[in-house]
């Protein structure tokens, strides 16, 4: 990521009911606290979090000192390949 508004709080892996609806925490992810960066993690999925990936369900989301919960300042859909 680069050029946020403020500096990075924290990241999370989280699951929308469909891809580009908010959704809840699935993990903790490891962060550069800095305006500029990267996100890091390993995290173990369910099955039914494997399907939500494959539909677009997943994304990052960073977190920082300007943002609105539960929106974030920056989020990143994994999206499926175009068939």
């Amino acid at each position: 990521f680069a050029d946020l508004s403020s500096p990075a709080l924290d990241a999370r892996l989280q699951a929308g009911s469909a891809a580009g609806l908010p959704g809840p925490v699935v993990a903790d992810l490891d962060v550069t606290k800095a305006t500029n960066g990267t996100i890091s993690g390993s995290v173990k999925l369910s099955r039914a979090q494997v399907e939500s990936l494959r539909k677009g369900g997943l994304y990052v989301q960073i977190d920082t000192a300007k943002s609105h919960p539960p929106y974030g300042t920056l989020r990143g859909f994994f999206l499926p390949p175009e068939q």
